[in-house]
């Protein structure tokens, strides 16, 4: 007696709880609707694929596939669409994804939010809005929360997101560099940027962004403050970038640009620095475009996962470990042992800067 289909559907369901990745393609006519662990709505589009494991519904209708790529390779298909939704560095990764499947004979587009539609263009990858579905014939995988995985998936936690993304679409053969490739002449000359009052424009500066998006890449005000005088009271220019903090220095000593710049600009404004200094943010990645030496203040993550492609590294793409300041391994941003305090990003900012010192000097006297 032949096993029953729902014996088969029970072993994959199985097997899937032993992989990182588990992507099933809509092989159906319409869409069809589940959830994610948190409640909210998730709609596949036919001919779209989704890793199964985050969402819960009626999994019968999605046909299984090893990996996505070959899946397309079998039919012939060589253009397809990567939905990521939001975080600008993780989009910033995958338009080096984007230039990486088109060396090897894939037209990749990225569907995303409508505000980063034009930049991505710019940087000479399709792109569209999220909810803009352009044809039914249209390939897709959707990408939303597979790099977060790192922060809990053990296999992934000393894989670059780079490759996660590879990981995910079923390249398992990975490349020894990424391509992070843009024509700077598309984007704002730098002459324009001393039309803003931007005091430094004609002298050296370094570009300094003390806060990411979460507290799990941010520094303390206090801190970020003080790194500023040391860097000024050591004759370097600095331009802090990010969100308004209220630094207490004079606007004539310290060039506070906030939101004053676009994104493009700001890729102007890194491009012709002597240095960047930032968190695990979208800066740490514009860097790897405009091929700025770079100093990346970690503590949560490690340098391996976030610089080792970096097309300076290892002599002028580094980071500091905050986590070695208090003896405290890198924990993926789970924050578990210190109660979600991050205690590394809070260390002394004096050993902070005792670190950062050195690394900056030598680039500021090249």
């Amino acid at each position: 007696m032949l096993p029953s289909t729902s014996f088969f559907l029970f072993l994959i369901d199985c097997r899937s709880k032993f992989l990182i990745f588990y992507f099933a393609l809509n092989t159906s006519s319409v869409s069809q609707g589940f959830y994610d662990k948190f409640g909210n709505s998730i709609v596949i589009f036919p001919k779209w694929a989704v890793n199964k494991k985050p969402i819960s519904g009626n999994w019968n209708v999605l046909k299984p596939i090893k990996s996505f790529i070959q899946e397309l390779q079998n039919q012939n298909i060589k253009q397809f669409w990567m939905e990521r939704s939001y975080a600008f560095g993780d989009i910033l990764i995958l338009i080096s994804v984007a230039q990486y499947l088109k060396s090897i004979g894939f037209d990749a587009g990225i569907c995303t939010s409508q505000r980063y539609v034009s930049i991505i263009r710019d940087m000479g990858i399709r792109a569209r809005g999220e909810r803009n579905r352009e044809s039914l014939e249209d390939y897709g995988i959707k990408l939303d929360s597979t790099l977060e995985l790192d922060h809990s998936v053990s296999k992934l936690f000393h894989v670059h997101r780079s490759f996660i993304y590879l990981k995910a679409l079923g390249i398992n053969k990975l490349p020894k560099i990424m391509p992070w490739n843009y024509d700077e002449k598309i984007f704002p000359a730098f002459d324009e940027l001393t039309q803003r009052k931007f005091q430094f424009a004609k002298k050296n500066y370094i570009v300094f962004q003390g806060q990411g998006t979460t507290q799990k890449k941010q520094l303390p005000r206090n801190t970020i403050e003080s790194i500023c005088k040391w860097f000024l009271d050591m004759g370097i220019n600095v331009i802090y970038v990010g969100n308004n903090i209220n630094i207490h220095i004079d606007d004539k000593q310290l060039e506070k640009a906030f939101t004053k710049y676009t994104v493009r600009q700001l890729f102007t404004l890194i491009r012709h620095a002597k240095a960047l200094v930032c968190m695990d943010s979208s800066p740490l990645w514009i860097s790897h475009f405009t091929k700025t030496p770079v100093v990346s203040i970690l503590g949560p993550t490690r340098l391996q996962e976030r610089l080792s492609l970096h097309p300076l590294y290892p002599e002028q793409a580094t980071a500091i470990q905050t986590n070695n300041i208090i003896n405290c391994k890198p924990c993926h941003e789970q924050a578990k042992d210190c109660q979600q305090k991050v205690l590394c990003l809070a260390s002394p900012a004096e050993k902070i800067f005792s670190l950062i010192k050195p690394i900056i000097k030598e680039f500021w006297e090249k």
